[in-house]
């Protein structure tokens, strides 16, 4: 469905909106990214002393979008706050401690270590060509073309 747009308060408008929409889309495959590194820790270690509860994939949240000066930006992280019934040293274990321990390489009690869990879902949501491609996409399907260096 085509638009007249008959004054720049309409475009400033339209733009907005296709801000909004962008910003939450983005974030949208963000998350997913760093859902898909999470199950591949999953499947790193099939634990023998307990059951998963899967809070780990459950904990990355996705804010909406909020305008800001220039835009708007959405957050995408793990919420730290949520606490598992296990005690360790007094107090309940968190999500905090577990993505500290999956970055540092540690799951369960394996050695030799594992990947560095969040440092490489950052590094991979950064620098995934899917993200970016889809971005460019999407901005000159709506007549925008974009110089990015």
């Amino acid at each position: 469905m085509s638009q007249t747009i008959r004054n720049v308060a309409q475009l400033n408008k339209a733009l907005e909106k296709q801000c909004y929409y962008l910003a939450d889309k983005v974030a949208d495959k963000v998350k997913a990214n760093i859902e898909e590194f999470i199950k591949n820790y999953y499947r790193e270690y099939s634990p023998e002393f307990y059951e998963r509860t899967w809070r780990l994939l459950n904990s990355v949240v996705k804010s909406k979008p909020k305008k800001i000066a220039n835009g708007y930006e959405v957050e995408v992280y793990i919420d730290t706050s949520i606490e598992y019934p296990s005690m360790w040293k007094g107090k309940h274990w968190n999500m905090g401690n577990t993505m500290f321990f999956a970055n540092e390489g540690q799951h369960g009690r394996y050695a030799t270590g594992y990947p560095h869990l969040w440092d490489e879902a950052y590094l991979d949501t950064v620098s995934n060509d899917e993200i970016y491609n889809q971005f460019v996409s999407f901005m000159n399907d709506k007549g925008i073309k974009l110089a990015i260096r």
